[in-house]
């Protein structure tokens, strides 16, 4: 039985035309993942350019400790990311796996959504239960 949520974020810039090499060049940080726009689909249309950034903790961290590592990271290019986040998407994706129904919810500070919100990004939160194997 899982007691302690496992959870992980990824911050994911993306959108038409975004050109992952310059969020590297321009932000000194290499991505985890990218992917330029020039990508096709299987129907042949282009895919949004990604450049991705995962939290680097352990699974079994706090969601806002996740979120708080990330943020330092960019700190140094805040304007930056900001920017960024006008003309692209700007998401911190976050996923909490549990087991126990007794799991408490996760909980975020004012401070943490307030940077979150200055930046203009979107917080998603997906969450999943962990079936027992009996």
């Amino acid at each position: 039985m899982l007691s302690i949520p496992k959870s992980k974020v990824i911050l994911i810039l993306s959108g038409q035309n975004l050109d992952p090499a310059l969020i590297t060049e321009k932000s000194g940080l290499k991505p985890d993942y990218e992917q330029n726009s020039s990508y096709k689909d299987l129907k042949g249309r282009p895919m949004p350019g990604k450049w991705q950034l995962n939290s680097r903790l352990s699974a079994f961290e706090e969601l806002e400790q996740h979120i708080l590592d990330i943020l330092k990271r960019i700190s140094d290019n805040r304007q930056f990311f900001k920017d960024i986040a006008k003309d692209y998407t700007a998401k911190l994706y976050c996923t909490i796996e549990y087991s126990g129904e007794n799991t408490d919810g996760y909980r975020l500070s004012s401070r943490t959504l307030t940077i979150l919100g200055s930046l203009g990004f979107e917080l998603e939160v997906d969450t999943w239960k962990l079936e027992s194997k009996a």
